[in-house]
């Protein structure tokens, strides 16, 4: 018989198509013991892996689905989500080749190796393949918002629009792109469509830390920092480890004044993720008070943690390149230097 007619893997599937992996799971791997050749077993079983997190035991179920002598894109395609995570992308990028060689009409292929071409930053390559990937699939909500996101990010503000929205008709459940279609509309100006936006991702996502965080940032923008200090601490409620909304709270508490409120919030986004922004922040707050030495510190980190990483890290949209932070923390550092060894002197001449 073949797999795919069998009684129990018809419902292992049904049940990953409801995502409940861990029930699926357990009667592919009783049906393992049974079909220990079959390649297609070990196919779903990586996928369900990689569902799951457990990267390591995705990468063998996949590895042993190939060595049965699997022609499945599907097992290629999972290989190349694996291997990204791992961090191999180019091991990445053939998995996905392999999986559109085996299938040249395969969308999620040309979609995943889009998004992977994006983070290598081959912009134009990535926009090819999503197009691909449409062209094959005219309803692939992912496709339609990935190529929205590339193209935002060149700034194509009004084709990204259309993008969004095509998501949006095919999917009207799509949290994500109500998210980021809210942050293109923000930058357009559009703020109170903007905000709809964040609602209706938040609506259908209530755990969305990233909805209540853009949602924050945009009512501090508009002065309403009771507003935006309510979802700053809800998208902390929900995701503990939201640095960007610690800096954001922390930038609202310090225009309020509340000082070491703020360098609470910002000292805690650092021991997140030790983003020059949230140093940034620090730094600046620790020079407004005038703890000069503590300020230098900051500001000396900065310095190291830009030059040791090509690190290019976004606060909404706000970006700061490398030379950016470079520039302004020598610029600290040399003032900072100067205020020391001017209270450094004075403090000689005193005991002169």
């Amino acid at each position: 018989m073949e797999i795919s007619k069998n009684h129990d893997f018809q419902i292992a599937l049904e049940l990953i198509d409801a995502s409940k992996y861990k029930e699926a799971l357990d009667i592919l791997i009783n049906l393992s013991k049974k079909e220990i050749n079959c390649p297609e077993i070990y196919t779903k079983l990586a996928f369900i892996k990689w569902k799951l997190s457990d990267l390591s035991q995705a990468l063998i179920y996949c590895e042993k689905a190939i060595s049965l002598g699997s022609n499945n894109p599907e097992t290629f395609k999972n290989k190349g989500n694996i291997l990204w995570f791992l961090g191999k992308k180019e091991e990445a990028l053939a998995c996905f080749d392999t999986a559109i060689d085996i299938n040249i009409k395969y969308e999620i292929a040309y979609n995943n190796k889009g998004s992977l071409l994006a983070d290598l930053g081959k912009k134009e390559e990535a926009l090819i393949c999503f197009n691909k990937a449409i062209d094959l699939n005219p309803n692939f909500d992912f496709a339609f918002y990935n190529k929205g996101n590339l193209l935002a990010y060149l700034g194509k503000k009004e084709e990204a629009l259309i993008c969004f929205n095509k998501a949006i008709d095919i999917n009207p459940q799509y949290a994500d792109a109500f998210n980021n279609k809210g942050i293109l509309l923000k930058d357009l100006g559009k703020k109170e469509e903007a905000i709809i936006c964040y609602n209706k991702a938040i609506d259908i996502n209530p755990n969305s830390s990233i909805a209540y965080c853009n949602k924050a940032y945009l009512l501090s923008l508009s002065n309403k920092d009771e507003e935006a200090i309510v979802c700053f601490n809800k998208a902390i409620e929900i995701n503990p480890d939201d640095s960007y909304s610690y800096s954001g709270k922390g930038v609202i508490l310090r225009n309020q004044g509340k000082n070491e409120e703020a360098l609470d919030c910002f000292n805690k986004a650092i021991d997140i993720n030790h983003c020059p922004l949230s140093y940034t922040y620090a730094a600046l707050l620790l020079k407004k008070i005038k703890k000069f030495e503590e300020s230098l510190q900051y500001f000396l980190k900065i310095e190291k943690i830009v030059h040791d990483a090509d690190f290019t890290p976004q606060f909404y949209n706000l970006t700061y390149s490398n030379l950016d932070f470079i520039k302004e923390s020598l610029e600290n550092i040399f003032e900072l230097n100067q205020i020391l060894r001017v209270d450094e002197n004075i403090i000689l001449h005193l005991e002169d």
